[in-house]
């Protein structure tokens, strides 16, 4: 119904053969251009905004993705036939991205509490932001910098530190979420909880939402099934070793 919320991938079936004329209804281009005409402007289908509103959909929200270029000009022909407004978009550069570098940092620590490497960056990136002298001058205070740590935060009685134990347990916290998260899950909601859309611009945020879609297909196909998993495909993504 329209008020549920809902999310995920969702298929149809094209008809792929030689020889389009046979199943002309049936082909990519009509697919694709069908349901972005039933979607868009569609009060049924409605999706939640950055400020938390439910609006209906546009056409910039709708992103295609396709296995190579020349899958590309019978779609753009017809979204043209349609007057469906369309840009295409060249080779993705994920280790250009800031918004998924950010993204992975956190994600990497949190996929593996063993990892203080990946902790430490974490800590010291752009979405929480300590620099290495607020972490060593924590350190310098008896303050462990482990996922595993319990403190006594009266122990502590300046800022910089405090701050330092928050982050650490907002991030362990984010750990035993992982429970009962998918690994495309856990990517989504470091996503919210450190509201990356306030912190980059709409192309860096098309690009993250294109890798947590990749993330989601190679979930379904079975090539990532832990965390550590995903924090390995995350890595190959931007280092440009994957063959998504």
């Amino acid at each position: 119904t329209p008020s549920e919320i809902f999310q995920g991938i969702f298929k149809y079936k094209a008809y792929v053969g030689k020889i389009p004329e046979d199943k002309k209804d049936e082909t990519d281009p009509l697919q694709i251009g069908s349901i972005i005409e039933t979607l868009v402007n569609n009060d049924k289908y409605q999706i939640k905004d950055n400020d938390g509103l439910k609006r209906k959909l546009r056409y910039n929200d709708i992103m295609v993705i396709t296995y190579g270029k020349k899958s590309l000009k019978p779609i753009m022909t017809e979204l043209d036939n349609r007057g469906i407004p369309c840009r295409v978009e060249g080779e993705v550069s994920f280790s250009q991205n800031e918004a998924l570098c950010e993204v992975f940092k956190i994600y990497s620590a949190v996929s593996d509490r063993e990892d203080a490497v990946a902790l430490y960056g974490a800590l010291t990136g752009k979405l929480i932001g300590f620099t290495q002298e607020d972490l060593l001058y924590f350190k310098g205070k008896q303050g462990k910098i482990s996922l595993k740590a319990s403190f006594v935060k009266e122990a502590f009685k300046d800022d910089v530190c405090l701050q330092i134990i928050d982050e650490l347990e907002k991030l362990n916290t984010l750990y035993y979420d992982t429970l009962s998260l998918t690994p495309a899950g856990l990517f989504s909601k470091i996503m919210d909880d450190f509201r990356v859309y306030e912190y980059t611009k709409a192309e860096n945020l098309e690009v993250l939402y294109y890798a947590l879609e990749l993330l989601r297909n190679a979930e379904i196909s079975g090539s990532v099934v832990s965390f550590k998993d995903a924090s390995a495909y995350l890595y190959e993504l931007i280092e440009g070793k994957s063959n998504s």
